[in-house]
């Protein structure tokens, strides 16, 4: 598993260049504030399991991705 940097990264570029949304538009879409948003994005925390099962489904992507686990590579 990658860092939370990572997570943030991936997270912010889902947000900003495949879904188009502000922070406030997709703290909304998930349920968490636009601050929590931030937080994530900038890597100051790691976003709950049932916020990461969230970002994913709006993001339209596994949550394998956000947390860089590669599947083919797994047994």
């Amino acid at each position: 598993m990658h860092g939370k940097a990572d997570i943030g990264d991936k997270v912010w570029h889902l947000r900003k260049n495949v879904l188009h949304l502000t922070q406030e538009e997709f703290a909304e879409e998930i349920g968490i504030t636009p601050e929590s948003v931030g937080n994530i994005e900038r890597a100051v925390c790691f976003p709950s399991l049932h916020t990461l099962a969230r970002i994913a489904e709006v993001c339209g992507v596994t949550t394998d991705y956000l947390l860089g686990i590669n599947v083919s590579a797994s047994k």
